[in-house]
């Protein structure tokens, strides 16, 4: 559970999985994008949203200076959102072990990552996540 005051989700946990809850993980433009709700069982909802230096598509690897993809664009970036508040000033990093594309599609069909993210300052309060995806 992230502590108290971790903006935007403050401190609330959750796991999103098959069959129960049905979270997507997609790629779009060069972002990869995590949704999900739980919708039925109350009404949060989490997006997550990673993108390249300048738009560059990303490889597995550790990203750290990670910053608000809206508000730095030419940074490696981030945007969490819960229930629909984010952060404009996002201090963040993210390991990507797995990124699979199909040959033939560039679809995503594989992705693993760990996301460490906190808004307003380094040692603001952490949220974390993990994330899979298996197409």
């Amino acid at each position: 559970m992230d502590p108290p005051g971790a903006f935007p989700v403050n401190g609330s946990s959750g796991a999103w999985a098959t069959p129960e809850l049905e979270p997507r993980i997609w790629e779009y433009d060069n972002v990869i994008k995590f949704d999900g709700d739980n919708y039925g069982r109350g009404v949060d909802w989490l997006a997550v949203e990673l993108s390249g230096a300048g738009g560059a598509p990303l490889v597995p690897g550790t990203y750290t200076g990670v910053t608000n993809r809206y508000q730095h664009p030419d940074n490696v970036g981030i945007q969490v959102i819960w229930n629909g508040l984010g952060c404009g000033s996002d201090v963040a990093e993210f390991t990507i072990s797995t990124l699979e594309r199909d040959e033939d599609t560039g679809r995503l069909t594989a992705f693993d990552a760990d996301i460490t993210q906190r808004c307003g300052s380094a040692d603001g309060p952490v949220f974390t996540a993990t994330l899979h995806h298996r197409a």
